[in-house]
């Protein structure tokens, strides 16, 4: 909100930001219904790239877990007021996209020189544990209603007590099942070392000096307002081929090729 940084990293925003994930894949309405491929987060932004079987699932999903996060990143923050400036965007990405877009995820933060490898991002980000094998991503649920009915407020250390670790799993993209954890490791540490050089010489053309750092991002205040923005435009609604966006009945966005169609799943990528 504002343009400040409220999704700042540090170890508890991290956790509430899983928590809140893995405990609306547990609920009823979402159980067995939707699938993580990444999620990364940026201190004012976050990403989600994600499958399920129709577009209500998706939207029904993401606006449970704005709705939570924004009231518990508030209390985190000692924030009063909105956390979100605007609703969630959402598109529909087509098997000959997707590793365009885990790519453009992966490298989060690279572009604006916050570090130099997608390892170094000291947000949630899937990229680290998809590069190291590990197919989960752990956080911490806290159990507001129990802590209400104990009459426990959220800054008393017994807070503690109603936090429960929960984990979320991420699934490979569709166009990457079957492939082993080996091949998956392999192919996340390849993406990751062409980031690095890419936006190595980038900096090196543009004469930047140095990243800002990991630890410089840790150390910033979220309620700090960056002097400049970006702003893009809205996120297309389609991104894919030709083929794949009329096949589908879509409205065609602005980044489709005419590269033959692969695969029937599309997946989904949320930007909140």
């Amino acid at each position: 909100m504002a343009g400040t940084c409220l999704l700042r990293p540090d170890p508890a925003l991290n956790a509430l930001v899983i928590g809140v994930y893995a405990h609306a894949l547990l609920h009823p309405r979402f159980r067995g219904r939707i699938r993580i491929h990444e999620i990364v987060l940026q201190s004012n932004h976050l990403h989600v790239l994600c499958s399920a079987a129709t577009q209500e699932v998706v939207e029904d999903f993401e606006e449970y877990v704005a709705s939570i996060l924004a009231k518990r990143v508030g209390w985190l923050r000692g924030w009063r007021g909105r956390v979100w400036d605007a609703r969630y965007g959402l598109s529909q990405v087509f098997p000959s996209k997707q590793r365009s877009r885990q790519r453009y995820l992966h490298g989060q933060g690279l572009p604006e020189n916050l570090y130099a490898s997608p390892s170094d991002n000291p947000c949630v980000s899937s990229y680290k544990a998809w590069s190291t094998g590990k197919t989960t991503l752990t956080g911490v649920w806290l159990d507001a209603q129990a802590m209400r009915d104990a009459g426990v407020a959220f800054d008393d250390p017994q807070r503690a007590e109603y936090e429960h670790e929960l984990v979320v799993d991420l699934h490979p993209l569709p166009i990457d099942e079957g492939k082993t954890k080996a091949q998956l490791v392999a192919q996340t540490r390849a993406q990751g070392k062409s980031l690095i050089d890419e936006h190595a010489a980038r900096r090196e053309e543009e004469d930047v000096q140095a990243v800002l750092g990991a630890q410089a991002m840790l150390d910033a205040s979220p309620f700090d307002r960056p002097h400049r923005t970006k702003k893009g435009r809205a996120a297309p609604l389609a991104i894919g081929t030709r083929a794949e966006v009329e096949a589908s009945g879509s409205s065609p966005g602005e980044r489709l090729t005419q590269e033959p169609a692969q695969g029937p799943l599309p997946s989904r990528f949320v930007r909140h």
